[in-house]
């Protein structure tokens, strides 16, 4: 894709500079720094992509691109919806989590689905490695998903439909605090190793988009 520009936190911005040497690089640390660069900067783009921002983008940003934000959320919508869903889906002992593609509202992770994608969660994988291949499969998602969007080939679903169809229900994670990873001795052999492949690494490595 032609990516015309990258808005990203100023902690990421090397990173992002890196990743993406050709487009040039917009910097933000908060909602109002967002909101000041949509209204005085001009875009061409008809679509943005949204990743781990971290910050909350209102309607009139959201409204600025003709075709929408697509948010690549790492979960199986409606479940796990907030700010850690891959710790979260080893701390529960889920045996699979996934990724998906949504159009961005502004409440929490409840827009439409573009689509979504599964992955297993293996007993070795701890948030690092669990990260790793989620974001392989936002990648291949974002390539295939995209042009069928931008050619009006995908009707995005409800939520609400998702959740009849395959039986997932809504949940809510939040960010992870240094005082849950103090091992609680009364919990059973099972959570505490899930609690430890979740904290392995911790904090995780963020890429923001």
């Amino acid at each position: 894709f032609n990516i015309e520009a990258v808005v990203t936190k100023p902690t990421t911005e090397q990173e992002m500079s890196s990743a993406c040497a050709y487009a040039p690089i917009f910097t933000v640390k908060n909602k109002m720094e967002l909101d000041s660069l949509i209204e005085n900067t001009e875009f061409n783009s008809q679509l943005a992509v949204l990743i781990d921002f971290g910050i909350i983008v209102n309607q009139k940003v959201i409204d600025y691109f003709p075709l929408g934000i697509i948010n690549s959320h790492f979960s199986l919508l409606p479940e796990l919806r907030g700010a850690d869903p891959i710790s979260f889906a080893i701390l529960e002992g889920k045996d699979k989590t996934g990724v998906s593609l949504m159009l961005l509202v502004e409440a929490m992770d409840e827009g439409p689905i573009l689509t979504f994608g599964e992955e297993v969660i293996e007993k070795t994988d701890t948030t690092p490695t669990l990260t790793g291949k989620l974001i392989k499969l936002s990648y291949s998602l974002l390539d295939h998903t995209i042009p069928k969007y931008l050619k009006g080939e995908i009707v995005p679903a409800d939520q609400n439909y998702i959740s009849e169809q395959f039986s997932r229900y809504v949940s809510y994670t939040r960010k992870l605090a240094k005082n849950d990873g103090v091992i609680d001795w009364n919990k059973t052999a099972e959570q505490i190793n899930n609690e430890v492949r979740a904290f392995s690494g911790w904090p995780k490595s963020r890429t923001n988009l």
